[in-house]
């Protein structure tokens, strides 16, 4: 019995700093809106989703793809300014592999 409740306690603890209750909105800044689903697995069941629809998994490549864009630009500016000592000159040709790899 007291180890269920020292479960039950560490939990609230590490939720002490995460919001409750309905999600207001997404991650993505969108409202989120009650969806039923349609799964043979969860059949009529209610959830909370963005009002944009299904979309963590295409925000997740999303911010993988902005992050190499602006690496990708970084690098061109460092080219660009030549004369400026860059950091870390290998990181460029990193990312250069990288992206000749997919």
């Amino acid at each position: 019995m007291s180890s269920s409740s020292f479960t039950s306690g560490n939990y609230y603890r590490r939720r002490r700093n995460t919001e409750r209750g309905t999600p207001k909105e997404c991650w993505c800044g969108a409202p989120s809106d009650i969806f039923t689903s349609g799964s043979e697995t969860n059949p009529g069941r209610l959830y909370y989703c963005c009002a944009k629809g299904y979309h963590k998994a295409e925000g997740k490549f999303d911010l993988v793809a902005e992050l190499e864009k602006l690496t990708a630009q970084h690098c061109e500016a460092e080219a660009e300014l030549g004369d400026v000592k860059v950091i870390d000159p290998d990181w460029c040709k990193l990312h250069e592999k990288w992206m000749l790899d997919d």
